[in-house]
């Protein structure tokens, strides 16, 4: 079996070309020239694409590689954006993903899954994006509709809650919390009242490889799922609980920071979660694991 991955390099891409080495599939890895590869998992199955920006060069990376799935999970993914931001969210979250279908169309390869946010639908609604990268994923959704249905593609979007694990290098708030850890220094917090859906690495990785096996056997044309944890945590209860899990002692200035803009308060319970998937990782077990390349003393 062959694979083609887009944001390998990123942290759940290089998780997921983990699994796909260990379930015995050849792995192209789409990458932009000069990325930093040192973090990924290394095998001699794992091949790379560099990536200029052409539709032409996303050809030459498919053509006779006889690609069974392609996973594309390369995005600009932020917050609320800056003007300079504009440009890589339209290029890293639209055009590259149209010109990925487009090529996947010229080279007879019928099956995508793709990573989306569940912040495209905040508050449960059908559509309501939290922050203008959320819109880029759902333009993004739009046209793979229709590639889906002019060219009879199978495609799902998984859209991800947030994750977590270990040796992340993401500038997420668990991995600041961690850093605090490490250097004894005070970390500056909004109040903390703000609810999180935390999914597993683990269990983010399952998702789309679970995902792949549906669009062998049952899913056809276009779908849309949503991978969460199903359950809403407090960020100060989160923080506590890592803190109890784990034995260390947690120096936060609660209240020292503002939230963000438009920051999402209450955590609401999704639906359409991907059918056969469920979260098998809970968040103690989690959270221990996430220290688990640290050797702290509380």
């Amino acid at each position: 079996m062959r694979a083609f991955v887009t944001g390998g390099t990123g942290y759940i891409g290089s998780k997921l070309i983990e699994a796909l080495v260990n379930a015995n599939y050849e792995v192209t890895a789409l990458k932009r020239k000069g990325s930093n590869t040192n973090k990924v998992y290394k095998n001699s199955a794992i091949k790379y694409c560099d990536y200029n920006g052409s539709l032409e060069n996303l050809l030459v990376g498919l053509q006779g590689m006889e690609i069974n799935i392609v996973f594309h999970l390369a995005s600009k993914a932020i917050g609320p954006h800056n003007t300079s931001d504009i440009s890589e969210l339209i290029q890293s979250n639209i055009l590259l993903g149209t010109q990925l279908l487009e090529a996947m169309h010229l080279c007879g390869i019928n099956n995508m899954v793709a990573a989306s946010t569940v912040w495209q639908c905040v508050g449960g609604e059908k559509y309501n994006p939290w922050v203008l990268y959320a819109a880029t994923k759902q333009a993004f959704e739009d046209i793979a509709v229709f590639y889906a249905k002019e060219y009879h593609m199978n495609i799902s979007c998984l859209r991800l809650a947030d994750s977590y694990g270990p040796n992340d290098w993401r500038p997420k708030i668990l991995n600041q919390v961690k850093n605090s850890l490490k250097t004894g220094n005070i970390i500056e917090m909004s109040p903390g009242e703000q609810e999180l859906d935390l999914v597993y690495i683990d269990d983010v990785v399952r998702a789309f490889m679970h995902a792949y096996s549906r669009l062998e056997n049952e899913d056809f044309g276009f779908n849309t799922y949503t991978v969460t944890s199903g359950i809403g945590i407090r960020l100060r209860d989160l923080v506590n609980k890592l803190s109890e899990v784990n034995q260390v002692s947690v120096q936060a200035n609660w209240g020292a920071r503002p939230y963000r803009k438009n920051e999402i308060m209450n955590y609401t319970k999704l639906s359409n979660i991907l059918p056969g998937w469920e979260p098998k990782v809970d968040i103690n077990t989690g959270l221990k694991a996430f220290l688990s390349d640290y050797n702290f003393k509380g």
